[in-house]
């Protein structure tokens, strides 16, 4: 198809997916408060406002690729594979996998139900979690299903492991954290409790992290022993946690709500929680939906229209406040470093990197 240049105002256009934006309507924020690296903080302490983390323009930049209608209000968190294909859920239900040109290869629909996450397993299945307490395994080749679980508690996060663990969290069950093999039989459960599970990921090693709200939330580390899970250490309680990711070199990666207006960015060590950076980012809106890293790990955040970009100490490059609307519940940087955004309406949107001009 043909590739179109995108001012300020058509990438508003893309992300609205609507044609009434303004010139104008985009502006990237510079306004941020930057906590120094290496200086632990609950991320509460004032700092000075440091402009010069943030890049300073008038516009952004971007070549669309491709834009997949799906069905729903909601397209949420893709995956993309080494070849491409995206893979994403809607709010209906509904499972696509799009080609790297932006073609239907597959749709799978299980009736009204948000489909919230996806994952890709070791052995080479798509695994999707659905807010209504369902596990999905599927063939990403074909989009046959293999089984559909009922599991229990509002569900939200998954996550799989390098040796084939699946991973899945209750968001109203406080203490509903199972690992199943490959098959869906369980083969592991937490015992703990970590309130408002939104985020989990697995490292290299093999052990769990999962990110919660509330006063038994936090930032927890797990390890399977046996058939029960062992919690190896807890960080203080946060109140809006939303994403978490490990990144390149190990270090865990969080973002969350600090309050109406303020985002923040805070890195912390595997070894025991510690805290080795926090960023406050101003202006942003009241919760991140998603965060990507790309291979740089360079961290990308979007939520409705409003989306940011902060660099591997996370600092804020800059942040763009799409006024003229849209609804992002999903980012992903893909293999070739193109950004995809799970967007209202069902659909998934393929654009070029795009940078501050």
């Amino acid at each position: 198809m043909q590739h179109k240049q995108l001012s300020a105002l058509l990438l508003a256009s893309l992300i609205a997916l609507s044609a009434s934006a303004q010139a104008g309507e985009y502006r990237l924020v510079s306004t941020v408060k930057g906590l120094s690296s290496g200086a632990p903080t609950t991320g509460e302490e004032e700092a000075a406002v440091d402009d010069s983390l943030a890049e300073v323009c008038d516009g952004l930049e971007a070549e669309e690729i491709w834009r997949h209608v799906g069905n729903g209000t909601r397209g949420y968190r893709p995956v993309i594979d080494a070849g491409g294909v995206a893979y994403y859920g809607t709010a209906t239900g509904d499972i696509y996998a799009v080609g790297p040109d932006g073609s239907r290869l597959w749709h799978n629909s299980q009736g009204n139900s948000r489909v919230v996450d996806t994952a890709l397993g070791p052995d080479g299945m798509l695994y999707a979690i659905e807010w209504d307490a369902r596990l999905r395994k599927l063939d990403p080749q074909t989009g046959v299903q293999h089984y559909r679980l009922s599991i229990s508690g509002d569900s939200y996060a998954l996550a799989a492991s390098a040796d084939g663990r699946i991973a899945h969290s209750s968001f109203t069950n406080a203490t509903r954290v199972q690992l199943r093999d490959p098959g869906g039989t369980v083969i592991a459960a937490y015992s703990g409790t970590i309130a408002n599970q939104a985020a989990m990921a697995f490292d290299d090693a093999g052990d769990l992290y999962v990110l919660g709200s509330g006063a038994s939330g936090g930032l927890v580390k797990l390890r399977q022993n046996g058939t029960g899970i062992d919690e190896l250490w807890r960080t203080a309680a946060v109140a809006n946690a939303h994403y978490l990711r490990v990144m390149p070199n190990g270090d865990l990666l969080t973002v969350g709500r600090e309050s109406d207006t303020a985002l923040w960015v805070r890195r912390h060590a595997a070894a025991d929680g510690a805290l080795l950076s926090a960023h406050l980012a101003e202006g942003t809106p009241a919760r991140a939906e998603d965060a990507s890293i790309d291979a740089h790990g360079n961290v990308y955040a979007a939520a409705g229209a409003w989306a940011a970009k902060f660099d591997p100490a996370g600092a804020l490059v800059w942040q763009a406040d799409l006024t003229s609307g849209g609804n992002v519940n999903g980012i992903r940087i893909g293999p070739q470093g193109g950004v995809y955004f799970g967007h209202g309406g069902g659909h998934l949107v393929h654009v070029e990197q795009f940078a501050c001009q």
